[in-house]
């Protein structure tokens, strides 16, 4: 097994390697899951598309698949791996555990407890993430001028960083 990715996946395809067209559809929502190492469920992405067959496939080329599904990624749902969910956390009540369903499968689907449970504790861990808007908040925003007050409060109010903010101290 290769080492384990440890950035964010902002790519827009995610690929399959198996050579039976992937059962994924248009709509369906699709939990990325690192295998090896982390085995971590970092990201939460929806199928904008049907699988395609990538005319450009070589099976001598690491990483080349021959299926490609573009995704959307659910907003504030895309952590990096090392900050995921350990797939051992989520509930569930089959007979094997989710690592030996997933095995060396391309995907599984998740029975509605499974998916409900990984939804909540990515969403838990997302609140938890280190934010980089926040941290790249201009300094002068906590004194800003008296006349653009109740903008720059909107602006702060809808942002990741003032949600979890929130969420953490209950203002």
């Amino acid at each position: 097994t290769e080492a384990p990715f440890h950035g964010d996946n902002r790519a827009e395809q995610i690929g399959f390697r198996k050579e039976g067209k992937p059962s994924v559809r248009s709509g369906d929502r699709l939990f990325l899951y690192a295998p090896g190492g982390s085995r971590h469920i970092f990201a939460l992405t929806e199928a904008v598309g049907d699988p395609e067959h990538d005319p450009n496939y070589n099976p001598n080329e690491e990483g080349s698949c021959r299926w490609k599904l573009t995704v959307r990624y659910i907003p504030n749902l895309n952590l990096s791996v090392a900050s995921g969910v350990h797939i051992d956390d989520v509930i569930s009540h089959r007979k094997v555990k989710l690592t030996k369903s997933i095995g060396q499968k391309s995907h599984i689907e998740l029975h509605l407890e499974e998916s409900e449970s990984a939804y909540h504790l990515l969403h838990e861990k997302a609140k938890l993430s280190p934010l980089r808007e926040f941290e790249r908040a201009p300094s002068d925003i906590a004194a800003p001028p008296d006349r653009i007050e109740a903008r720059v409060l909107r602006i702060i109010r809808d942002t990741v960083a003032a949600k979890s903010l929130k969420a953490i101290y209950d203002y």
